[in-house]
């Protein structure tokens, strides 16, 4: 399905104009980052969708062109809403109706999210990464595709980020630290250097991981603890709200 002309309408600036869109070879944007001069989906309609639409926007104040097509819904019901000064044009199973080149996963939850993401990958579609112009971004940082950089998040000097990686600032990353695929990291959380995040391990608000520390996949670590000890698996580290304490699990 081609885009209908009222999709340029879909993100608009403070006058309420719309923004064009030509297509190009894909470059920075501004002291942002994103797919310049792409139709862009955002695949999810809550907290994090929001926050990566009003991203899109600050790009394009930055002089980016990176159209938002629109938002695609977990919900049939949700269809033809506007959220985030966003349309909700469609449901997962619609995504081959619209045109675009790219798409970024936030759907909330980092299990889903990384399911998702898998399932969209094997059906042959290409993702962007969004770093907001207010991120800081050092020299021989590495970020995978779909992953999302917020505002006031610094990245050190070295450090990897992977694939369909969520991080909201104000948050920091130390030099040679590593961010494995499907990871969150809420705001206000530290990541020492050297230390490791493991596949979907979630590191909650006010979390810090100390250097050197390595997390495992599919772990927790909650808010405002601090993690000084290497965690396996599917570990629970701190006291999850309204829960016990539980130094790992």
């Amino acid at each position: 399905m081609e885009v209908p002309d009222l999709l340029s309408a879909h993100l608009r600036h403070p006058n309420g104009s719309g923004l064009n869109i030509s297509h190009g070879v894909p470059k920075p944007v501004g002291r942002g980052m994103c797919m310049q001069d792409q139709l862009i989906l955002i695949v999810g309609t809550g907290p994090q969708a929001q926050i990566v639409a009003d991203t899109l926007r600050a790009l394009v104040y930055q002089g980016g062109q990176a159209l938002l097509v629109g938002m695609i819904g977990e919900e049939a019901g949700q269809v033809g809403s506007w959220i985030a000064g966003a349309q909700v044009i469609g449901t997962l199973g619609e995504i081959g109706k619209f045109k675009h080149d790219a798409i970024i996963c936030c759907v909330d939850g980092d299990i889903e999210r990384k399911a998702i993401y898998e399932q969209l990958s094997t059906q042959g579609e290409r993702f962007v990464t969004v770093v907001h112009p207010a991120a800081s971004v050092a020299l021989e940082v590495e970020i995978g595709n779909g992953t999302y950089i917020g505002a006031h998040v610094v990245l050190s000097v070295a450090c990897k980020v992977g694939a369909n990686v969520v991080i909201r600032g104000p948050s920091s990353v130390g030099f040679h630290a590593r961010i494995e695929d499907h990871v969150t990291i809420a705001p206000a959380t530290v990541i020492g250097d050297d230390a490791k995040i493991g596949v979907a391990t979630s590191i909650e608000m006010g979390a810090k991981v100390l250097s050197r520390v390595k997390i495992g996949s599919f772990c927790r670590v909650s808010p405002n603890s601090v993690a000084d000890i290497d965690l396996p698996d599917l570990s629970v580290f701190g006291v999850p709200e309204g829960g016990d304490p539980a130094p790992h699990r």
